[in-house]
C-alpha cells in the first residue's frame, strides 16, 4: 500500500559565479506531473542556493479474487472484481549556503522541508452463490486508506579538500523530525445485484495513528 519516512532529495549545486539555475518539467501519460529546480546566487565567498522538487503519481489498477468453498453438502462461489485508486504525491524544498573560507575548506548549512502522502480508495462488488440451495447475495465493500507525513531536516558540514586529488575530509551534523499518521477506514454493505445499498451498513471500522520521530546524526 505504501511506505512513508525522510526522503533525502539531492538537487545538483553549481558553483559558478553570479546567478545561475536548473529548471526540470517533465509529464508522463495518462497522469504524472514532475518538476525540480535548483537556483544559486555566488557572490564572493558566499554561495546561496534554493531548490525545489515535486511530484504527483496516479497508479489506478483493478483485480478480480474468485472462490469456491465448500462445506459438507453446500458450496459458495464468490467473485469480487475490485478498482484501486492510488495516489502518490511528494514536494520538497531546501535552501541554505556554502562559505568557502579558501581554497580547501568550505562551511555548508542547509534545511529542507517536505512531505509524502498516499491515498488509496478500492472498492470491491462481491457477488456470492450457494449451491444446491441456489441463494446469491451481495456486497459492496469500500476501503479507504490515507498515509501522510511531514519532515525537516538541518545539515551543517565541514569539507578540507586535501592537496592530493580525490582526498577530502568532511565532517557533517544532521538533525530531522517527522511526523506522519495513517488514517484507515473500511465499511461493507448488503446490497441488490447491481450494488444499490439495501440494508445499510453490514459493518464499518476505522483506524487512526500519529507517528512522530526524530534523528541526530554526527558523521
Amino acid at each position: 500500500d505504501g511506505v512513508s519516512g525522510i526522503v533525502n532529495l539531492v538537487l545538483k549545486k553549481q558553483n559558478l559565479n553570479g546567478f545561475n539555475g536548473n529548471i526540470t518539467l517533465n509529464y508522463c501519460l495518462p497522469t504524472f506531473p514532475y518538476g525540480d529546480a535548483m537556483f544559486n546566487y555566488r557572490k564572493n565567498k558566499f554561495n546561496f542556493f534554493f531548490g525545489f522538487f515535486g511530484n504527483q503519481r496516479p497508479n489506478p489498477a483493478s483485480s478480480l479474487i474468485e472462490g469456491k468453498i465448500s462445506h459438507g453438502d453446500t458450496t459458495r462461489i464468490m467473485t469480487a472484481p475490485t478498482n484501486h485508486d492510488v495516489v502518490n504525491t511528494m514536494m520538497n524544498i531546501k535552501s541554505g549556503f556554502d562559505f568557502y573560507i579558501n581554497k580547501t575548506n568550505t562551511f555548508s548549512l542547509s534545511g529542507e522541508f517536505g512531505n509524502w502522502n498516499h491515498l488509496r480508495n478500492l472498492t470491491s462488488k462481491g457477488s456470492n452463490y450457494y449451491e444446491p440451495s441456489w441463494f446469491e447475495n451481495y456486497d459492496l465493500i469500500t476501503d479507504k486508506l490515507a498515509l501522510h507525513r511531514n519532515y525537516y531536516v538541518v545539515t551543517s558540514s565541514y569539507q578540507h579538500q586535501y592537496e592530493k586529488p580525490g582526498k577530502s575530509l568532511i565532517m557533517s551534523f544532521v538533525m530531522s523530525e517527522g511526523r506522519g499518521s495513517t488514517e484507515n477506514s473500511n465499511e461493507t454493505e448488503i446490497t441488490d445485484k447491481y450494488f444499490n445499498p439495501i440494508a445499510g451498513l453490514l459493518s464499518k471500522t476505522r483506524f487512526i495513528n500519529h507517528d512522530p520521530r526524530k534523528l541526530f546524526r554526527f558523521k
